[in-house]
């Protein structure tokens, strides 16, 4: 790859990047970490048979992953209008190649997102705590 080409690549990746994180709502730290992995996965050349999009959509989600933010596989896939097992076969292989640990999801991360959604009003704290208290129990 020319350093041309290589250019080009770092710049429309870091666009792409840049724009989902703003749909995502994703700070700054985020989409540097994440543009961080997809230079990873181009110098070790696992971009090339991938569509760009899902290798930039997966580098995020390793971001929000290892980060612990609240975001779902399923809110990037709604995003790009692409499949699960299409960004998940991406995400794994990602994640297994570049030998990145990707701890397990704590599901307390989704109780007050979700608890907003459901609109319970001035009782949305107190069902989040309630629901915490649920989950830590198990």
């Amino acid at each position: 790859m020319s350093k041309v080409s290589r250019e080009l690549t770092f710049r429309n990746a870091k666009r792409k990047i840049s724009q989902l994180c703003a749909k995502l709502q994703l700070n700054q730290h985020c989409q540097d970490t994440a543009f961080n992995f997809f230079k990873m996965a181009l110098h070790r050349r696992l971009t090339a048979g991938r569509k760009n999009d899902l290798v930039v959509a997966a580098c995020i989600y390793i971001t929000c992953r290892t980060e612990g933010t609240s975001h779902l596989l399923i809110d990037f896939c709604d995003t790009l209008k692409v499949g699960v097992y299409e960004l998940g076969r991406t995400f794994l292989k990602l994640s297994s190649e570049l030998h990145i640990n990707i701890p397990a999801i704590d599901p307390c991360l989704y109780i007050l997102r979700f608890a907003h959604k459901l609109e319970f009003g001035s009782k949305t704290h107190k069902v989040s705590m309630t629901a915490l208290r649920l989950v830590q129990r198990m």
